[in-house]
């Protein structure tokens, strides 16, 4: 055992240890994405890093968040599509989880997260790591990345050959000098159905998610003072006029989940003012609950309780780094092919109007694509 340290009054030289590693390839950002890419690169024997900055993989589609990866054959209008490569292991996986125990569990998610990551001899995983700075090469290249990892008071330097952004906010890309844009693009830049006659900042919001349970007896609910006052909402009470929120339960008929419309910070900065977007969704969540609870208008509610309170809101938009080409809903609805496809997606466009649950307009507009669609590889920055 080492000995004892024992320090006093002096604090030259007290810093994070600093730690400098190198790979072939390095991911960051844990979500669905990233942890493909790290799989991807790890099986084709490259020294591959896995950069997530949360305590669990998978990003939104974690525990944490806990929004289900919905990916070609999600959608209803594709019954007979299913995915490939390893997002079909990792729904493979996630059933035969699911029929030992005979349940349906989020932890399973991580599970198998961990399960597949933790099998590739090339891959080595880093949890709460934020990277912060990119640093890049004379003629532009990156050439490293610094993160903080808070927990073990660390300052991680990745050196690497290739770097995959999977950030979620372009972060890598952004600090690399990457084109980029944030917001809506005017009508007359591409011609789509649902873009503003001007351009702006308008994104989709983020969301809260939570769910309840059935506790078998009667629970009161008493909202604490920084709960949102949701009672004259006017896209919760004027049904006539289109714009109602569907306050969706479980098939029991009695729990709740969700709620997807419950989405703020559309109009403000989804990246700087992400403090103010988490309290924000937590201010709300506990307004609509006091409103399911107490405002008489729900029936089979008096043992509902809320079981869980999503820890981060999941976030729809952010940046978009810019690469040689720039895919339009002309493109999706057309159903275009590519030569240079490298994935497939089957959800349809869907739009969530910039003011989320405050917003006059429907909480999000489908337009249904034909079927499949191409990826194109230009895309990618």
């Amino acid at each position: 055992m080492k000995p004892m340290i024992r320090q006093e009054g002096d604090a030259s030289g007290r810093e994070f240890q600093r730690v400098a590693k190198t790979y072939d390839v390095v991911v960051v950002g844990a979500g669905p994405a990233g942890i493909c890419a790290a799989l991807a690169a790890a099986r084709g024997g490259a020294r591959t890093a896995l950069i997530s900055d949360r305590p669990v993989l998978g990003g939104s589609a974690s525990s944490e968040v806990r929004v289900t990866p919905s990916g070609a054959d999600a959608a209803p209008w594709n019954r007979f599509a299913r995915e490939t490569g390893i997002m079909e292991e990792m729904s493979l996986s996630l059933a035969e989880k699911t029929h030992r125990s005979g349940i349906w569990r989020w932890l399973y998610y991580d599970e198998l997260y961990f399960d597949m990551v933790h099998a590739e001899p090339n891959l080595e995983f880093f949890l709460n790591t934020s990277v912060y700075q990119v640093n890049c090469h004379p003629d532009g290249r990156i050439a490293s990345v610094e993160a903080l990892q808070l927990r073990s008071e660390k300052i991680l330097t990745f050196h690497g050959t290739f770097f995959v952004d999977c950030s979620g906010d372009g972060t890598v890309g952004f600090l690399a000098g990457a084109d980029y844009r944030i917001g809506r693009e005017a009508k007359d830049e591409y011609g789509e159905t649902h873009a503003p006659a001007t351009a702006d900042r308008g994104t989709m919001g983020a969301t809260l998610l939570f769910s309840s349970i059935d506790r078998g007896h009667p629970v009161e609910y008493v909202a604490p003072d920084w709960a949102l006052d949701v009672s004259e909402l006017p896209t919760l009470i004027d049904p006539d006029k289109g714009v109602a929120r569907t306050f969706y339960r479980q098939p029991d008929a009695c729990s709740f989940y969700g709620l997807w419309w419950a989405e703020y910070g559309g109009d403000i900065d989804s990246i700087h003012d992400d403090d103010q977007v988490m309290w924000h969704c937590r201010q709300l969540i506990y307004g609509l609950w006091d409103y399911i609870k107490n405002s008489g208008k729900f029936k089979d509610v008096a043992r509902q309780e809320i079981d869980w309170i999503a820890y981060l809101p999941g976030k729809r938009e952010s940046r978009r780094l810019l690469g040689p080409y720039i895919a339009t809903a002309h493109d999706f609805l057309e159903q275009r092919s590519f030569a240079d496809s490298i994935g497939h997606c089957g959800w349809p466009i869907d739009i969530h109007p910039p003011h989320g649950y405050r917003d006059p307009e429907p909480g999000c507009t489908h337009d249904q694509t034909p079927g499949i669609i191409d990826i194109p590889f230009r895309i990618l920055y």
